[in-house]
């Protein structure tokens, strides 16, 4: 795997959680308290970011065991799924209470949107798994990272966006 690329997406992750704990900082100077879509949102930010950063170490980390140097990429590559199906449920799980709960805000809906790439990633990774297909195994770890980071783009973004107390 591209040890650099992998770094560099390690690094952006690390930026957007610091800064998460920027615009907690801020905000909670501004209004008493977060309203739970908001809460959800560092959360989701925090466990996207983190885990790109685990992640991005992770192959370098394995390589360095005398018994995993030849299967480090895929047992980092089988991690990552396993991470990515936990981190797809959970997301759809604080998604759903949050809706159920019928908060005043909430943003536009990029679930519609997210959801099946996530979907198609995740099938990527599981196909990168197998022997046939073992030379895309590379490539779907640095898309899925890729991906984990664009959720935590987002995250951050829905965070800038002013929010409106609960209603529940």
């Amino acid at each position: 795997m591209n040890v650099d690329l992998l770094q560099n997406f390690a690094e952006v992750a690390t930026g957007f959680t610091g800064f998460s704990g920027v615009v907690v900082a801020l905000t909670m100077r501004q209004r008493e308290a977060w309203n739970t879509y908001a809460s959800n949102m560092i959360w989701v930010l925090l466990a996207a970011s983190l885990g790109v950063v685990f992640f991005s170490f992770l192959p370098r980390v394995l390589a360095e065991l005398p018994p995993m140097q030849h299967v480090a990429d895929l047992v980092a590559a089988a991690t990552l799924v396993v991470y990515h199906i936990g981190f797809a449920v959970w997301g759809n799980h604080i998604d759903n209470k949050s809706r159920i709960r019928g908060y005043a805000y909430a943003p536009p809906k990029l679930a519609f949107v997210v959801a099946p790439i996530g979907l198609g990633i995740l099938g990527f990774q599981v196909a990168g798994l197998t022997p046939q297909l073992r030379s895309w195994l590379p490539f779907s770890y640095t898309l899925t990272l890729l991906f984990l980071l664009s959720i935590a783009v987002l995250s951050f973004v829905v965070l800038l966006v002013p929010q409106k107390p609960d209603t529940a």
